[in-house]
């Protein structure tokens, strides 16, 4: 740990620099994680004092003190993806936000963990020698030692350095005189942190994998310390720091494909959706935040103060699949004599934006609402004034856009801006109660998705003929309704439906019940949509009823009831009877 000075780390060439270590700064972990093996080197760039800890006194508390395991896993995992690429400063992002490690984030190291399932393995009488020729040929440190399939042993590149090289065994006696035995073993559904605390108890870098766990049962495969610390390179954390010191949009574009990674695994291991909204949340708004930073570095510093939103699901922090984008831009008011010329800079800023947005994923929005259109890039004025007339002059179309932009959040930029902009919609909201009963009309478009006899009511177009329409039939109800509910309330606080529905849970205890009902339906709803998103590579919005089992349809039947009452409450608060 550099206590005072600064530290030069560069790759084995001593030229390439790859990072500069402050004060407090750590250094020097790869032997922690990487069998003693250092990939940099670390030079002092002016005087500097350092605190040192040998790793043979370091590594056993390890063992009784995981939160720190945990925490300089993280930092190395986030380091060592690729040394030769220079790191630039997270503190050049000036508008991101402080990413702490939540919860949510947390995560990471409780997410199922892949294992090499293509094992190399030999029996008891092979040579030392014919072992050592398949480690070299097949480029891996470790060999099973297994018969009838069972695990035997373990031999490790340190085996052989250890016992063989220094002349203890001889190369030509067989594997058995060397190997370790019984083999530490794992069963296959397991998180990185169970492997980690294994490794750490028995001082050793592999584990092998069973059906049962237990060195008496079928071999799957194998874990190594590589293996964690490439899991570990695409845990949340690690991801957003590589976002915020991404130099170009294809960097942005990799990140955003772990990040999909990542969400099929966290799935995999039942971790709770909610949770999952939350890592994607923080991840998709680093990629978008560093998009805008990349923009402006290229054609240079705004004219004026600005805000970038994003809207609808992105503004809910809801996205977990690659849907298209829903953003816009607020710059502060300036005087008539540069609006054109603001105007444009702002556009050209938009048009580079969502240009990388798309380059990473993210498809262009088929309404055209992006912040590259001129009708949603605007100064604070106009875009009162655009509020006042959807609140004040409420037609279908209007509800239609007061439902996406309602969502908005700021991603970048002033957030005074976007506060000034909630104060006047609030101010315009105040007392309006035909605005309420459209957009409580609005709401109840879409009724509880079942027939007379219970049964789905699934799409008649030949396109999505057969299909369930889980967004429009089953999503959209619960997130309108929490929307309106929310508004009523002046709550500007909370966008996301989940966080809405607990929030009014608490606001009015006589309907907490109903109130859940609906957080827990959304959930499962949107469980549902992204499982069906990452197996047919879509938007997840037509999901294939065939493909669910019964317990799940009825699941399903079963979160639609809260919709119906949910309904029922919008009918009677807002006088809509008149109207439905």
């Amino acid at each position: 740990m550099v206590q005072q000075g600064s530290i030069q780390l560069t790759a084995k060439d001593k030229k390439t620099l790859v990072d500069v270590c402050e004060e407090g700064d750590l250094l020097g972990l790869r032997p922690l994680f990487a069998d003693n093996k250092y990939a940099l080197q670390a030079k002092a760039k002016k005087d500097c004092m350092m605190y040192a800890i040998p790793i043979e006194i370091f590594k056993p508390l390890l063992k009784e003190n995981f939160k720190v395991l945990q925490f300089l896993l993280e930092i190395f995992a986030a380091n060592a993806k690729n040394p030769k690429e220079s790191i630039e400063a997270e503190s050049q992002l000036p508008e991101s936000r402080v990413y702490e490690e939540t919860d949510a984030l947390k995560l990471s190291y409780f997410q199922l963990i892949s294992y090499t399932k293509n094992v190399i393995t030999v029996t008891q009488e092979v040579a030392i020698q014919e072992v050592a020729q398949l480690m070299k040929t097949h480029h891996i440190s470790s060999v099973i030692i297994a018969e009838n399939n069972i695990p035997m042993g373990i031999v490790t590149d340190k085996d052989m350095r250890n016992k063989v090289a220094t002349g203890e065994v001889d190369i030509q006696t067989p594997v058995k005189n060397i190997m370790s035995s019984p083999v530490v073993c794992s069963e296959a559904n397991v998180h990185i942190a169970s492997i980690q605390l294994l490794m750490l108890k028995h001082n050793i870098g592999h584990v092998a994998i069973t059906e049962e766990g237990t060195p008496d049962s079928k071999l799957l495969g194998i874990i190594s310390e590589h293996d964690i610390i490439a899991a570990q390179a695409n845990n949340p954390v690690a991801l957003l720091r590589r976002a915020l010191r991404s130099k170009d949009v294809n960097e942005l574009n990799h990140i955003r494909f772990r990040l999909g990674l990542l969400i099929e695994s966290f799935l995999n291991a039942q971790l709770a959706i909610e949770y999952l909204m939350k890592v994607a949340g923080e991840i998709n708004m680093a990629l978008t935040q560093k998009s805008i930073f990349l923009a402006i570095e290229e054609i240079g510093q705004p004219p004026c103060g600005f805000a970038w939103m994003n809207l609808g699901s992105q503004g809910r922090t809801e996205q977990l699949l690659l849907t298209d984008q829903d953003n816009a831009l607020v710059y502060e008011n300036v005087s008539t004599e540069k609006e054109d010329q603001v105007k444009k800079y702002f556009l050209k800023l938009a048009e580079k934006v969502t240009q990388s947005l798309h380059q990473i994923g993210y498809d262009f929005c088929p309404a055209d609402m992006m912040a590259s259109n001129p009708k949603w890039c605007m100064s604070l004025g106009d875009w009162k004034k655009q509020f006042s007339n959807w609140i004040t002059q409420p037609t279908e179309k209007s509800i239609m856009m007061c439902s996406i932009f309602f969502d908005f959040q700021r991603v970048y930029g002033q957030q005074g801006l976007t506060q000034s902009l909630n104060q006047h919609i609030y101010k315009e909201l105040q007392g309006n109660q035909r605005f309420f009963a459209y957009l409580g009309v609005d709401a109840l478009r879409n009724p509880p998705p079942l027939g007379l006899f219970k049964q789905f009511l699934v799409e008649d177009e030949e396109k999505n003929k057969g299909l369930f329409d889980l967004k429009s039939r089953a999503l959209m109800p619960l997130v309108d309704a929490a929307r309106i509910l929310c508004l009523s309330m002046k709550n500007t606080k909370i966008n996301n439906t989940h966080e809405r529905y607990l929030m009014l849970a608490k606001k009015e205890p006589q309907n907490a019940e109903l109130f859940e009902k609906c957080a827990q339906s959304f959930l499962l709803f949107s469980k549902h949509r992204t499982i069906e998103g990452i197996n047919e590579q879509n938007s997840g919005r037509f999901i294939h009823l065939e493909n669910l089992s019964k317990q799940q349809k009825i699941a399903l039947k079963n979160a639609f009831q809260p919709i119906s009452e949910i309904q029922s409450v919008l009918k009677n608060r807002f006088k809509l009877t008149y109207f439905t």
